[in-house]
């Protein structure tokens, strides 16, 4: 079977739409309090670097899965001792220094296979072959 290939690609604009929306109707206050005070966002070298107030928090691809189910897992310096865990879904799990995200397996996603996953000059990419 001959493999198709899925590119998205986000500008840092659309991303901060796109969280706002996320966010909307989130059950998870801490991260809404977080949004609404971030004043710039910036996608470069497999970074995301959010400026919220007078300080820069960063997170940055550490590594993820061949398929889009799988673990994610990406390092940070936010303020992870504020959290709440009741305000963490089951499959994150954040530590000082890393945030772990596991991606659960379903059918249409077992299909899906990442190609190349990176932030940079202002943009998130993420290519998918489709089997």
């Amino acid at each position: 079977m001959k493999l198709k290939e899925a590119i998205f690609e986000v500008d840092q604009e659309m991303a901060m739409e796109l969280i706002a929306k996320l966010l909307e109707n989130s059950k998870f206050s801490f991260l809404k309090k977080i949004f609404t005070h971030i004043s710039k966002v910036v996608f470069d070298e497999n970074k995301v670097i959010l400026q919220i107030l007078m300080f820069n928090y960063y997170l940055k691809i550490k590594s993820y899965p061949k398929n889009i189910a799988g673990r994610f897992v990406f390092e940070h310096n936010l303020p992870s001792r504020m959290l709440k865990s009741e305000d963490i879904p089951d499959f994150i799990k954040i530590d000082e220094k890393e945030i772990e995200v596991n991606v659960p397996e379903k059918p249409l996603i077992k299909i899906m296979k990442i190609k190349e996953m990176k932030l940079e000059k202002g943009k998130f990419k993420l290519v998918l072959n489709v089997e």
